[in-house]
């Protein structure tokens, strides 16, 4: 009875007119935060969290939970129009919602987001209303070794994520973790990998990287078309309602789903993105039919938007109970408590139970107002469609570079994104998935420090063995890891005729395949691998062994990828599309790419905007002139010079106006 008390008493608080504005204004700010690159929730509630000093501590919270929220979803936006994240924790949706833009679906695609991350909001938020008590005592039994092995439990994932690709997929999930040991060694607190060059010390932002691989490498991909638009024509499709009914007669898959990301956002430091991919790894595993994942289907849209959303409320499980946040957005929101006076944890429920209560129900009525908010705001970003290529490369190229920088205000930031870019097209043309380096990134920490925990530990009194593999939750983790792995084999031997099954292995030595581009693009990044391996031989034992582990696994895996080419017959050694070739046809993309870091490296004599207004004008300029169809005349060129300077004021306002970031000035603005 006393919950129910304290549930009406935050509605009528909820509902108050200053809070239902300050409401919708914080989803209206997370939804726009969340879709541009380098603006995450963690930065857009950070940057909010003074407006909060003045304010009551019920419209605070209620502020900051709705910009939670909105940001959670705001990232899908961008994912499905132009297949670039605007948050890590949307690259499952764009393995599907772009390839329905690209048809023609972007409304629905939309809509689907939208619908299926209102129900996981809802379903995480009250999942926090009834059981915050006991899924934080829950979440309290898991060690050091259980999360290690959650980690490699993700990263098995990669073998069903892109059939035909398994070997490919689980390098690049390696390649991503390898990233991850770049910087600073928490362990010995002594620089690893940085080649003796200073910036790297302070490691590989994972934002920054992630803008890299999807945001830059897209633009890229784009680059390659001829099309004056990216989707020829836009369906008009079903009206909103008529798709949430669609996505509601998916009961069972957007519960289950929810109730993952709920479980995975109660695990301290895994969050949205490892629920998003893991939820979309178990969509397509349980389908009946999995092959048409990648080709633009619902559940692949539903399942991880539904986990994504329904990891903040379960973000918000250890942060309310225990005081301890389960996320880094979860940890700017403890300082917007703090500073109202109030203290997370076990006595929040004695000492202030409305405004727990107020902010938990606030979780939930904003899952249900994001649905207004969110269609007004993706109606207005589909008009970006009808936008022509040549104007949405560089814009799109310019934004990242500025949002690259606004996370650090580093230069080096902006180099690092756009040769991760660059990186990331080579080996789209290998068919080495981006997607799969993401997600060794984001759990790559979270394995080795989990790994240096559970030795440490066993150190100090213990058996390493009887805690990484004997221990029970260790064990079913495990064991489901092992399961994983295999079931690509599994699933391929049930599809055979009776008579067919069994592991037939057709041994042909094709020397053809040293020719093609992805077989000296894997051998070229085995050779890589090796000097990381010597280098780490010289570390302590903690710090040794986890890296050890990855670029030992590189190689081993590229030596795998490479004999498969050579002598079997895999249909991951197909390249029947040509995209394992580049040929002269791609020399535009390379100008391109040379233009943003010559740019780049003249920001600071130039002016940091004078540099991305050069950058800008130079690819429109270029990409008119390899049109055959258009003749640059001086009222053409006046015309791209003003979208140029509209398109970079919009930026110096977003970024140095409204976030108040500074960039080097130069001799220009």
């Amino acid at each position: 009875m006393d919950i129910v008390w304290y549930v009406l008493n935050a509605l009528l608080e909820v509902f108050q007119p200053f809070n239902v504005l300050m409401m919708l204004v914080g989803l209206a700010l997370g939804v726009i935060g969340g879709m541009l690159p380098g603006i995450n929730s963690v930065t857009t509630l950070a940057l909010f969290v003074p407006f909060t000093f003045s304010m009551s501590p019920y419209t605070a919270l209620i502020s900051l939970g709705s910009i939670y929220m909105g940001s959670t979803y705001g990232g899908s936006i961008a994912s499905v129009l132009i297949n670039t994240p605007g948050q890590a924790s949307s690259i499952a949706t764009a393995m599907e919602g772009y390839p329905m833009t690209l048809r023609g679906d972007s409304r629905r695609a939309l809509d689907l987001s939208l619908s299926a991350s209102a129900f996981g909001g809802v379903f995480g938020g009250v999942m926090l209303l009834l059981f915050f008590e006991p899924l934080s005592s829950a979440a309290l039994k898991f060690g050091s070794e259980a999360f290690f092995w959650m980690g490699i439990f993700g990263l098995s994932a990669l073998a069903t994520l892109f059939p035909g690709q398994v070997v490919k997929s689980l390098m690049a999930g390696f390649i991503g973790m390898a990233i991850s040991t770049i910087g600073m060694d928490q362990t010995a607190g002594l620089p690893r990998f940085t080649m003796g060059y200073y910036p790297l010390i302070q490691g590989l932002d994972m934002v920054v990287v992630m803008i890299g691989l999807f945001s830059i490498s897209q633009m890229f991909t784009l680059l390659e078309s001829d099309d004056d638009y990216i989707v020829a024509e836009a369906k008009k499709g079903k009206s909103f309602w008529r798709v949430m009914l669609d996505t509601l007669r998916r009961m069972k898959l957007l519960c289950g789903s929810s109730m993952l990301g709920t479980f995975i956002g109660i695990m301290p430091g895994t969050g949205g993105t490892v629920a998003s991919i893991l939820a979309y790894n178990e969509a397509k595993r349980f389908s009946r039919t999995p092959e048409k994942f990648g080709t633009g289907i619902d559940d692949g849209i539903i399942a991880p938007e539904s986990a994504n959303n329904a990891s903040v409320g379960g973000a918000l499980v250890p942060l309310l109970a225990i005081g301890i946040p389960g996320s880094a957005s979860a940890a700017v929101i403890v300082g917007g408590l703090m500073a109202q006076g109030i203290t997370p944890g076990p006595q929040l429920l004695e000492k202030a139970p409305d405004i727990a209560y107020a902010f938990i129900v606030s979780i939930i009525i904003c899952s249900v107002v994001m649905i207004p908010v969110g269609w007004l705001i993706s109606r207005g970003c589909v008009k970006m469609l009808d936008l022509r290529r040549k104007f949405i490369i560089p814009a799109v190229i310019t934004l990242s570079c500025v949002g690259g920088y606004a996370i650090r205000s580093s230069m080096f930031d902006v180099n690092v994104m756009l040769l991760t870019g660059g990186f990331a097209y080579v080996c789209l043309k290998a068919k080495i998935q981006p997607a799969s380096m993401a997600l060794g990134l984001v759990l790559g920490p979270i394995v080795e420090e989990n790994l240096v925990i559970t030795m440490m530990r066993a150190r100090a009194g213990g058996d390493l063995v009887d805690l990484l593999v004997f221990s029970p939750l260790a064990m079913v983790f495990m064991i489901c890891s092992i399961l994983v792995l295999c079931l690509p084999f599994i699933m391929s031997q049930i599809k055979k005729p009776a008579g067919e099954r069994g592991l037939n292995l057709h041994l042909t030595c094709n020397l053809l395949a040293v020719k093609r581009f992805d077989f000296w693009m894997v051998l070229l990044i085995v050779l890589a691998a090796i000097p990381f391996i010597i280098e780490a031989t010289d570390f302590q034992e903690e710090s040794r062994i986890y890296p050890m582990f990855v670029y030992v696994g590189i190689v081993l895996l590229g030596l795998l990828a490479l004999v498969n080419m050579v002598f079997f017959t895999y249909p991951e050694n197909t390249c029947d599309d040509g995209n394992c070739n580049i040929g002269m046809c791609h020399l535009h993309i390379l100008f391109c790419f040379l233009v943003c870091l010559a740019c780049i490296q003249i920001s600071d004599t130039l002016g940091f905007y004078a540099s991305m207004f050069l950058c800008m004008l130079v690819i429109l300029v270029y990409l008119t002139l390899v049109n055959h169809k258009e003749r640059l005349t001086v009222k053409e060129f006046g015309k791209l010079v003003l979208a140029t300077f509209i398109a970079i004021l919009f930026e110096y306002l977003c970024f140095t106006v409204l976030l108040q970031m500074e960039t080097p000035a130069g001799m220009l603005i």
